[in-house]
């Protein structure tokens, strides 16, 4: 197997309280007098017009697809590309830093969290996606009257039965590739923690994770 890309990777950091213009300007402040190289600042989120779009983007680099962004309907500060250790990166040096911009963790956040969709492509010594699904349907209802070839396209995994909105989880989902179904399937994972370091020792450990994952799979 070969995990081909993700997309997107993405961190969430989810506010407690609603992001107001004192947020919004502290971080410009920040990324003002530290926007590293390729990366541009968004001068338009402290003008009159940003409530027109409920997705401000603070700080992106169109070079290496990466993002900081306010989602204002989530209440969230985001942090969005392509490659996980550069994303992970971003999310480490901002949250370093704000406590000394006057945001304790503790008092600012609810809870931390990866969502990303990874498209693995199998080879040729692999099962094909079919035969993984096929795996999963042999312990279902495969035999209802009058609904044949019932079969399951999509698992979806859990550690918590019920879900509450600040609980700590671990959500894993598998599918075929919609363009790619014989080829290729997509583990969708989140991951969401208390605690922000968790999650950048999560992600030093995803690769590792994910062929886990797909060894038991494939078993």
């Amino acid at each position: 197997m070969i995990i081909e890309s993700y997309e997107p990777f993405h961190v969430g950091s989810k506010f407690r309280y609603y992001v107001d213009n004192l947020i919004l300007a502290k971080l410009y402040e920040y990324y003002e007098k530290n926007k590293k190289k390729d990366f541009e600042l968004n001068s338009d989120i402290l003008s009159g017009d940003k409530y027109i779009s409920p997705i401000l983007n603070i700080i992106t680099n169109k070079k290496e697809k990466l993002t900081i962004q306010l989602n204002l309907s989530a209440n969230a500060l985001n942090f969005i590309g392509n490659e996980p250790e550069m994303v992970i990166e971003l999310f480490t040096e901002l949250l370093d830093k704000l406590p000394e911009l006057g945001f304790e963790l503790k008092s600012t956040f609810s809870f931390y969290e990866i969502i990303t969709n990874i498209i693995i492509k199998l080879e040729e010594q692999d099962k094909k996606p079919s035969e993984i699904f096929e795996k999963f349907s042999s312990l279902a209802l495969t035999e209802l009257n009058h609904i044949p070839d019932l079969g399951i396209n999509y698992i979806r995994f859990s550690n918590k039965l019920v879900q509450m909105d600040d609980d700590e989880r671990f959500n894993l989902e598998v599918s075929p590739n919609r363009t790619s179904p014989d080829k290729r399937i997509i583990l969708k994972i989140l991951n969401r923690s208390n605690d922000y370091k968790k999650i950048i020792e999560f992600q030093k450990n995803l690769e590792e994770s994910i062929k886990e994952i797909f060894n038991k799979l494939v078993e």
